[in-house]
């Protein structure tokens, strides 16, 4: 399940001129070490804005579809604590695939490129870190905006994995997931 609310200061900082304005946290080299964590108690549910529950409903849609597509559940959630240059971090992604190699899922409502930051600078090097391998990344979502219009964008799960090892765009409404 995601968070919603403010989360603490070592989980976020403002990252390269790519996301100016955005606020994502960034793996910044040394990556000393690297642990997955069960839910930190800091990390209460709270409310959320509109927005967010449709974001999560689409989630746990996504995640429902690609398990039957996969014919294995997806892990949902996962927590990891890390130091780094910066020092201590938490992240959470939305789904992982625990294949080799692992596939880390990004769901978002609207695609921006701020989520290619997370997925490629936040969770493959923690993911990478933890495997000795290297991970893929899809980030899906369920709209599009011009500044991801240089992306690939596919709409199979078979298109997913011609891209690699590029991070494709899955743009995704609803219903099953096609092969």
């Amino acid at each position: 399940m995601a968070i919603c609310g403010a989360l603490p200061h070592t989980l976020i900082s403002t990252v390269s001129e790519r996301d100016v304005g955005s606020e994502v946290r960034v793996i910044t080299q040394p990556l000393h070490w690297v642990r997955v964590i069960p839910r930190p108690s800091w990390a209460r549910r709270r409310r959320c804005t509109t927005s967010q529950r449709e974001g999560h409903r689409y989630e746990a849609a996504f995640a429902t579809a690609l398990g039957v597509m996969l014919k294995t559940e997806p892990v949902w959630g996962r927590w990891w604590e890390f130091k780094d240059a910066l020092g201590l971090g938490y992240a959470q992604c939305d789904l992982l695939i625990e294949t080799e190699p692992t596939i880390i899922l990004e769901c978002k409502l609207k695609a921006r490129l701020s989520a290619f930051t997370q997925l490629e600078r936040l969770y493959a090097p923690l993911i990478s870190a933890l495997t000795g391998t290297t991970p893929r990344c899809v980030l899906v979502a369920k709209n599009l905006s011009p500044e991801v219009a240089d992306k690939p964008i596919v709409t199979t799960w078979s298109a997913v994995e011609a891209a690699w090892p590029a991070t494709p765009i899955l743009h995704w409404r609803r219903g099953p997931i096609p092969a």
